[in-house]
């Protein structure tokens, strides 16, 4: 939201972070599970495609910032 501070956004990552963490803490890595796009996967195969999905994020944030370092002359 546009009065959310950078401090603000932090948080709400750690906290989503620390419950991701506790989720995932419950399973083995070779538990599956029934997923309706892939069909049984792992949680092996979670974790990674959620590893996979950040960092496909972090290079979308870089390549704003590299726009907006191209258009300031920065």
């Amino acid at each position: 939201a546009g009065d959310e501070s950078l401090a603000d956004v932090i948080a709400e990552f750690e906290r989503a972070s620390r419950r991701s963490r506790a989720i995932a803490s419950r399973f083995d890595l070779d538990d599956t599970k029934d997923n309706p796009r892939e069909g049984r996967v792992s949680m092996r195969w979670t974790l990674l495609a959620m590893s996979e999905e950040f960092a496909r994020h972090a290079g979308h944030g870089d390549i704003l910032r590299e726009q907006i370092d191209e258009a300031t002359g920065r």
